[in-house]
């Protein structure tokens, strides 16, 4: 499993154009649940939309987690993003881009890059020097590097893993 970090450089700086084809982004809300749910299963994960309630309430209460969503011209969610800002004892904080997930329909369009580049306005915002991603080594993650090296970032290091429950 790749670790992939942003290198501090002016391309990491904020974009405040919105995304090609009239895709905005915003912070998710509790409304947005059952969009998310379904994005999380394009990503292979199970979460029943009363849990994504909840943990979208539980971030929006918090300053160093946060949740956005990519919305296509109609209103309809397209794609999200989760980061969490963690303070490091020996470098600082340092953001990490905890999921990105955009729906088929809507690759190409700018959505990975909109929701990046809110995530890392608001990383800078929080302080963070840096933003990783950790992204799995399943079957069709081939795609999602190639999209973290076009978004700035760059494989480095290894992760290790290991399951607590």
């Amino acid at each position: 499993m790749p670790l992939f970090r942003r290198p501090r450089t002016e391309s990491s700086a904020p974009v405040t154009e919105p995304p090609r084809g009239a895709i905005s982004v915003r912070s998710a809300e509790p409304s947005d649940a059952a969009a998310l749910v379904g994005l999380c299963r394009l990503r292979g994960r199970e979460i029943t939309e009363d849990a994504m309630v909840a943990r979208l309430e539980q971030r929006r209460a918090r300053t160093d987690q946060a949740v956005w969503v990519a919305v296509d011209e109609q209103g309809t969610v397209c794609g999200f993003a989760s980061g969490v800002v963690v303070a490091t004892l020996e470098s600082g904080p340092i953001a990490h881009l905890t999921a990105l997930a955009t729906e088929t329909h809507a690759r190409g369009r700018g959505v990975g890059r909109g929701l990046v580049d809110a995530f890392t306005a608001w990383a800078t915002q929080a302080g963070a020097w840096e933003a990783v991603v950790l992204s799995g080594g399943g079957e069709g993650t081939h795609k999602s590097h190639r999209g973290y090296d076009h978004l700035g970032f760059e494989p480095r290091g290894r992760v290790y893993a290991k399951t607590l429950r």
